[in-house]
């Protein structure tokens, strides 16, 4: 999903394709009759004032505002928006959703938050004590998993940042010290709360990215190491897990090139980095129907002050503000206004500036200098806080 340099998934609107994907997220846009929903362009979300926090899952998103006051908006069948005012609630597709941002309903009147993060069927947030809090992880139709209301995890352990899956279920925390804790796939809603101690082999992060089945992270020391699936080579160790081995790691595994980083992000199939100097790195499944398990450039030699990856596709922000998009575009998940494939980013369109970007599956929102909130990308699900 998402990193700074300091700093059972819902059916996917879009099925992954070997060859879309990796440095960027995507080796051409497959031909389609069926005229995407949605905007190519950045649309202000107005309903969200002075915003501070945003987050995406793969078809939601949730944004905290000046007042600490939580809102949410997109997909909702599994209970991740945490609203109960329904009054936008479209019940007539395949998948319900909320279009607008609704007020997130809190057990605890005066819940604030200070960051959120958002995965396929929940979302969490840590609060101004750094305790995280959740709700969501609802099956619909099952009475066993019933849709919970924001909820402090089982656990007296205070956390540093949240990162969620990119396309899965699931959250994990950094503690204070850099030890990773993850939760959300129990059978019972208190298991579900129960955050895990993960085997990281002695090994302390400063931020983690997450996708489905693997994961990656960055130390203190400037050093990327992942874990996980390494069928397409996300894990940067030199090896394709489909040609020629290993298909996993359960322990993290250093990524090789010998580079320094300083951030990292996840897609679906790929993850992208950047080194000290801000320039952009990607592995795994990449343009051009290729894996590759060592870090590429990206081409163009743009630099950035952070990086965010979506499922097909990969934005950074420059130490400017400015947006760039590359990768995957049928949606106009670049915000360029097009919808044309990029292997080099392009710059998001609008004259605006940014702090940051919260990358889903085919959308992304993102808070501007200002403290503005703007989407763009696929809203088949409501997921731009606005009805066509």
């Amino acid at each position: 999903m998402s990193a700074h340099r300091k700093g059972i998934a819902a059916a996917p609107l879009l099925v992954f394709v070997a060859g879309l994907g990796g440095c960027g997220g995507g080796g051409g846009d497959s031909a389609s009759a069926v005229e995407p929903v949605g905007s190519a362009e950045p649309v202000l979300v107005a309903d969200v004032a002075s915003v501070t926090a945003v987050a995406s899952g793969w078809a939601h998103s949730c944004a905290v505002d000046g007042a600490g006051q939580t809102w949410c908006w997109g997909e909702t069948q599994y209970g991740q928006l945490g609203c109960s005012d329904n009054g936008e609630l479209v019940t007539d597709a395949d998948i319900p959703f909320i279009a607008s941002p609704c007020v997130v309903d809190s057990a605890t009147p005066h819940m604030q938050l200070a960051s959120i993060a958002a995965a396929s069927v929940e979302t969490c947030g840590l609060d101004l004590s750094d305790t995280a809090i959740c709700w969501g992880y609802g099956i619909p139709f099952d009475p066993v998993r019933e849709p919970i209301g924001p909820t402090p995890v089982d656990t007296t352990e205070r956390f540093a940042l949240l990162r969620a899956p990119m396309g899965d279920p699931g959250m994990c925390g950094l503690s204070q010290s850099g030890t990773r804790y993850c939760w959300g796939l129990g059978e019972t809603t208190a298991e579900r709360l129960v955050p895990q101690l993960q085997d990281d082999s002695g090994i302390q992060f400063v931020d983690i990215a997450l996708s489905q089945g693997w994961g990656c992270g960055v130390t203190a020391e400037v050093e990327a190491w992942c874990w996980g699936s390494n069928w397409f080579g996300q894990l940067g160790i030199g090896t394709v897990g489909q040609f020629d081995g290993p298909l996993e790691s359960e322990v993290p595994v250093k990524v090789v090139g010998g580079l320094s980083y300083v951030a990292v992000a996840a897609g679906l199939m790929h993850a992208c980095a950047l080194d000290s100097e801000g320039a952009a790195w990607c592995w795994g499944l990449i343009p051009g129907d290729t894996t590759y398990g060592t870090p590429q450039p990206v081409p163009g030699d743009q630099r950035f002050s952070a990086i965010f990856a979506g499922g097909q596709f990969t934005c950074g922000v420059a130490a400017d503000g400015q947006a760039w998009c590359w990768g995957l575009n049928y949606s106009g998940e670049l915000g360029n206004g097009s919808h044309e494939y990029s292997p080099v980013p392009l710059p998001v369109t609008g004259g605006l500036y940014f702090s940051t970007l919260a990358p889903g599956g085919i959308h992304v929102c993102g808070i501007t200098t200002d403290q503005q909130l703007y989407c763009w990308g696929n809203n088949e699900l409501g997921q731009l806080g606005r009805l066509e």
